[in-house]
């Protein structure tokens, strides 16, 4: 539903003040303004507040959360920039508003989607039904680098693959929620999810009260009480494994583990003795039987998997195998999350559920889309991504996506021949044009392209999601499509409004309160960009705050003090 505004009649009204230069981009489906200029009805409360403020009074509040970030040391880093390589945390300050009966569709649709795909992890890693059935292809999975092959057949300890997964959707020009990307590797971006909250509501912290925002606390404590209880023991810690200080974001690594109470520990923190996972403490061995992952699973034993990591648990594999240890997620789960993934999940979805995924996917395609090579920028409508299957990622290290209509006559003719040739090489992705929504720039408001990221956690047998979590915009007004996002993006919390309201008490650590942001040194990453003829880059790829995924192989190109995508 809409309200009719017409800001030339009404100059009075404060909204119609505020969005006097808002201009939708012209077919584009915009989160606050239909086609016909009427403001959605779910805005209206929020755009009121804001526009009782003023454009002075807003930018002095928006001002302030970016005070809020710079003090708390929220920060990523840029190892790749000459000029600087630590940058402060781009905050995009107007909340995104969903409305309450869609937020519950995409809601559903989303834990339906964690539970298809624990359900193909457990067949990759199991008694492989859909691999001898001919709906996944054997070579696809033996194919690609996460696919931990000492694993095979191996319960996975607590009994789950998955239990922490963000995924990134945006909506298209039909007005329909993609998925854009699922992260099952080793998932990041909660943290800062939370931090952004946290800033937004210091600086409007009235505008917070009245619109009865859902809180992110409930969904940390489940995420919290679901690791804790797969504790045996009544001496055991749960501890969160780290790449260590030098990672991209430690920052988040060091502020979830005070936030959940959990210990903050490195490789050469932990020994495997008698098949167990220890502690190294001042006062001995202190057992820890629930790691929550931020390491590349073939980083986290040297002994079996990569032998040059120098960051990982020499035996940590043979623990897994012995049910001795918890990993959240359980190492292996990465393969689920390769693009070409995309493409089977639909037909997965029906022999598992009986039933069509409720929540789409951009479209791609492997070696069944080399009739749709000639297509691919050539006078087409459809746009399509270009990224390399992980094999070749892993060969060539530098291999990143690129649109395929931005490609130049030679290049484009180059993946045409490859797809030809060696079709399963290359994963061709659909590039949806993304949804706009209102960005705080230079005094006004005005539409940007964005990207949502939802996070799940596993909570008993179902699953809780964090209301409305995070989003990444694009610092231009130019049309984004899915395949390439922009650089810089700038990141806030989505706003669920709930039907009702009802008050919930803030996760506090075991250790106490929450405490203050880690050292200055500690530092996020920042988003990476593929855009016109060729993918650019300012930093390695990483997840976190990102909505650029990076290839399969990337990390591999990254030194091993610095490896390990989160």
């Amino acid at each position: 539903m809409s309200a009719r505004f017409e800001p030339s009649r009404e100059h009075s009204d404060p909204i119609a003040q505020l969005l006097a230069d808002y201009r939708p981009l012209p077919g584009v489906y915009d989160e606050m303004m239909a086609a016909d200029g009427a403001v959605r009805e779910h805005w209206i409360e929020l755009l009121t507040d804001l526009a009782g403020l003023g454009r002075e009074e807003l930018s002095r509040r928006f001002a302030a959360s970016d005070r809020y970030l710079r003090e708390s040391g929220v920060f990523y880093r840029v190892y790749e920039d000459k000029e600087s390589v630590d940058r402060a945390w781009p905050l995009s300050h107007v909340p995104l508003v969903i409305e309450a009966g869609e937020w519950e569709q995409l809601q559903t649709a989303l834990v339906e989607r964690a539970r298809l795909v624990e359900a193909v992890l457990a067949t990759v890693y199991g008694p492989a039904e859909l691999i001898h059935a001919g709906r996944l292809p054997g070579a696809f999975v033996a194919g690609s680098p996460d696919f931990m092959r000492p694993l095979v057949n191996v319960p996975p300890p607590g009994g789950a693959h998955l239990r922490f997964i963000p995924v990134d959707v945006a909506r298209g020009p039909d007005g329909r929620w993609w998925v854009l990307r699922d992260t099952h590797q080793a998932p990041s971006g909660a943290g800062y999810a939370l931090e952004n909250r946290l800033a937004l509501s210091h600086g409007i912290p009235d505008i917070y009260r009245n619109l009865r925002v859902r809180r992110h606390a409930p969904f940390f404590q489940a995420l919290q009480n679901e690791l804790t209880g797969l504790n045996r023991q009544d001496d055991s810690r749960v501890c969160l494994l780290t790449p260590g200080p030098m990672n991209e974001t430690y920052f988040e690594h060091a502020y979830l583990a005070r936030y959940l109470g959990f210990l903050l520990v490195e490789g050469d923190d932990l020994t495997v003795r008698d098949n167990g996972v220890f502690i190294r403490t001042v006062s001995g061995l202190k057992r820890t039987e629930v790691l929550l992952r931020r390491l590349d699973a073939d980083f986290c034993d040297p002994l079996e998997l990569n032998s040059r990591s120098r960051l990982g648990v020499p035996g940590l594999v043979q623990a897994v195998r012995e049910g001795k240890i918890v990993l959240a997620n359980g190492l292996g789960s990465g393969v689920a999350e390769a693009r070409g993934m995309l493409a089977f999940l639909p037909a997965l979805a029906r022999a598992v559920d009986g039933h069509e995924l409720a929540l789409p996917t951009s479209r791609p395609g492997g070696s069944a889309i080399r009739r749709c090579a000639r297509t691919c920028g050539t006078g087409s409508t459809t746009w399509w991504s270009h990224r390399p299957s992980p094999a070749i990622c892993r060969a060539r290290r530098s291999a990143t996506a690129c649109a395929g209509r931005d490609l130049a006559r030679e290049p484009r003719r180059r993946i045409e021949r490859s797809i030809e040739y060696r079709g399963a090489d290359i994963v061709l992705q659909e590039a949806v044009r993304l949804s706009t929504m209102p960005v705080w720039h230079d005094g006004q408001l005005t539409p940007r392209p964005f990207i949502l990221r939802v996070f799940l956690t596993r909570h008993g047998d179902g699953w809780a999601v964090m209301p409305a979590a995070s989003y990444a915009s694009a610092p231009t007004r130019t049309p984004m499509r899915s395949a390439c996002s922009a650089a810089h993006s700038r990141r806030t919390p989505g706003f669920r409004r709930p039907a009702r309201w009802s008050r919930r008490r803030c996760c506090r650590a075991r250790t106490g309160s929450r405490s203050s942001a880690p050292p200055a040194f500690c530092r996020a990453a920042p988003p990476t960009t593929c855009s016109g003829s060729a993918a650019t880059s300012s930093a390695p790829r990483r997840r976190c705050g990102s909505f650029a995924p990076s290839s399969t192989g990337w990390r591999r190109a990254i030194p091993p003090a610095r490896s390990s995508r989160p």
